[in-house]
């Protein structure tokens, strides 16, 4: 039997067969087969093997991986990840789960991928910054209504009065509190919308700018992972300082809105507003990156992609997949489907490899 294949090597085969599964699109290692697929090179990754330590001492602690080494393959999927890839089976349902498990305010606090340029610590230290912000900006409109009730228009043109006095409710505003709310944009919304609607609507827009502000600038440095490693470490420490000073700014005035709330029996609405700023936010951030998802889906996928959910097909509609093949990424969907391909024809070759080369009786144990 020299130079055929055993039958207890078919025996294991065979057994293996039926567990055989689909690899994962998102992982390193499926990431490191298509490279030597492809014959694409490891050289110039010797720069990832140097210590590149975070700028301050402790970052470490509160964003475990700040200056970790990776690997090529590892290196290659966090680049597509920060680079915003999001047709990874070409399959509807299956590429926006996994969206929404590394891109959903909520889901991704505990489903993202290891290897996201936003690590969960960071998603945790985020929603802690949001939840000050929010809480900062509910306990300021209070105030910010005795600045109309008091007739504040504009900060334009000198004043001599510091102080607005709000008739209705016999409380004084400070003017330059009302000109510190009118460049924020909350009087805008509330001379627009009105007092009852005003506030919380800016709370709802104000949360997801400043969480979009946090995600991209902050933590993610999309713009820097395809760089050497000392630049990648370095804007990415920038960005957990700058994260942590945004959150020391939201704490300093917030003890006094709570304490003008408390005072002024506010409190009920400043939790409402709370409230429904950050679920709100939570809601309008999901459909609106849900919406970009799918424009940058159709664009990325092939035309042979998967689109039906729920008795609808949203797969795209096109003629060729140049687009696809232009979408700039280390491995394409197309290098995936190919690599998938080649793992399934070789499994088959290797099934009829065995059943041509083992005789009956040999097999019968005869």
């Amino acid at each position: 039997m020299a130079g055929h294949t055993s039958y207890a090597a078919c025996e294991g085969l065979l057994k293996k067969a039926p567990a055989l599964a689909i690899p994962e699109a998102m992982d390193a290692d499926t990431y490191d087969s298509i490279m030597s697929m492809k014959g694409l090179s490891r050289a110039g990754y010797m720069d990832e093997l140097e210590v590149h330590n975070p700028l301050l001492p402790f970052e470490d602690l509160l964003c475990p991986g700040a200056g970790r080494t990776y690997t090529p393959s590892e290196l290659m999927l966090r680049e597509d990840l920060s680079s915003n890839k999001v047709c990874w089976y070409a399959d509807f349902s299956q590429d926006f789960w996994q969206f929404t498990k590394n891109a959903n305010p909520l889901f991704a606090l505990w489903c993202s991928h290891p290897l996201h340029p936003i690590a969960r610590r960071e998603r945790i230290i985020i929603t802690v910054a949001q939840v000050v912000f929010v809480m900062m900006i509910a306990s300021s409109i209070p105030r910010a209504k005795n600045c109309i009730r008091g007739g504040f228009e504009s900060c334009a043109g000198t004043h001599s009065e510091s102080l607005l006095y709000d008739t209705e409710h016999m409380l004084y505003a400070n003017r330059d509190f009302c000109c510190l709310t009118q460049r924020m944009g909350l009087q805008w919304f509330l001379h627009k919308f009105g007092l009852d609607w005003g506030g919380g609507l800016y709370a709802l827009v104000a949360n997801i700018i400043f969480g979009q502000v946090l995600f991209q600038a902050g933590a993610n440095c999309c713009c820097v992972q395809s760089h050497r490693k000392w630049v990648r470490v370095t804007c990415e420490s920038i960005g957990h300082i700058l994260i942590f000073l945004i959150c020391i700014l939201c704490c300093i005035p917030l003890p006094k809105f709570a304490e003008y709330s408390i005072a002024h029996h506010q409190v009920g609405f400043v939790l409402y507003t709370f409230v429904t700023g950050k679920i709100g936010a939570m809601l309008g951030t999901s459909i609106f990156q849900s919406i970009l998802w799918y424009i940058f889906w159709r664009w990325q996928c092939p035309k042979e992609a998967t689109g039906s959910f729920c008795g609808v097909n949203f797969a795209p509609t096109k003629t060729t997949n140049q687009d696809c093949i232009q979408s700039g990424f280390n491995i394409s969907v197309l290098d995936y489907q190919a690599y998938v391909g080649h793992l399934s024809s070789e499994d088959e070759f290797q099934r009829f490899s065995c059943s041509r080369s083992v005789e009956p009786g040999v097999a019968r144990g005869a």
